[in-house]
This record gives structure tokens, sequence and C-alpha cells, in this order.
């Protein structure tokens, strides 16, 4: 038996849609805080979103988080960024006082909402 492979090209398109910063951060934030298998099915669960952005339809749209401090607090954010937009232009997804509830907010986007809130980056 002979197997051969076609896929040349193995650029893997999540890495596109949301930035390895927040991924990063996320893996960081479930290990910390649950158990081995909680962690991994938390992860899993997690990466699993991050392929259906893949099917959100907006290519040159990033999903990115940053800390930002708003009225003396700090708060946690996740905008969609097109690239070259200034740090003002960014379309805000979700401001969050915890991070945890920014992970939360990102399970739950789905393709409708996402559409809606990116609908001015053109």
């Amino acid at each position: 038996m002979q197997i051969n492979s076609s896929n040349k090209n193995s650029n893997f398109s999540f890495q596109a849609k949301v930035s390895p910063d927040f991924i990063n951060a996320a893996k960081n934030y479930y290990t910390k805080t649950n158990s081995y298998l909680q962690c991994d099915a938390k992860i899993n669960k997690f990466m699993h979103k991050i392929g259906e952005y893949d099917k959100f339809g907006k290519d040159d749209v990033t999903v990115i988080y940053q800390k930002v401090h708003l009225n003396g607090q700090t708060q946690h954010a996740l905008y969609a960024v097109k690239e070259g937009m200034q740090p003002g232009d960014y379309i805000v997804l979700t401001v969050k006082d915890q991070f945890r509830k920014v992970l939360e907010k990102f399970q739950r986007i789905n393709k409708y909402e996402f559409d809606v809130k990116t609908k001015e980056i053109k």
C-alpha cells in the first residue's frame, strides 16, 4: 500500500482568524484554573470554536484580545480587526471585567452576531 500526500500547503487557517496571543492566553487560563481533564476538554472546545470562525466569511478579519483601562479599571476586550486598521477603528466584539467572561462570550458568538458586528469593516 502506498500513501501519497497531496497537501503541500499545510497552513492552518484559524491562525488568520483568531490571534495567537488570544489562543495562548486562553490555553494558559484553562491550564491554571482547571484540573487536567477539565483543562483538556475546555481547550478542545475552545479550539473547535476557533474552527467555526473560519466559516464566518471574513478571511481578512482577525479576532484579537487586549486588556484595556476604562474608568480606572482593567477590562478585557475582544476586537475584530482588519490588517491596517488603527486601534481606534477596531470593531468591539465584547468588553468584560473578567477574562473568563470574555472566553465565555467568545464561545457564544455565532455567525449572525459576528456578521452584524463586523458589517462596517470593508
